[in-house]
């Protein structure tokens, strides 16, 4: 025997009929504080910041970033 039933509702009204706690406030506020986050740290991922902290680091990033690079060449014919 089969027997399929069918519930045409909302998320709300399931949300009250199964007695989930209603978290629309909640939710509201966590993306509001992650909007905020991501516009207050988004001038640090322009390219022109991003080359600028780079360069901060002088020859030496640039030593690693070719070692980086040939250690991965040598693992790959390895």
């Amino acid at each position: 025997m089969k027997l399929n039933i069918t519930v045409d509702c909302t998320p709300e009204e399931a949300r009250r009929f199964l007695g989930l706690p209603d978290v629309t406030d909640l939710n509201t506020m966590m993306t509001n504080k992650l909007q905020e986050h991501m516009q207050n740290h988004l001038d640090n991922m322009s390219p022109e910041a991003v080359m600028a902290q780079w360069q901060s680091f002088g020859g030496q990033a640039t030593a690693h970033w070719q070692k980086m690079m040939a250690d991965m060449m040598s693992s790959q014919g390895a």
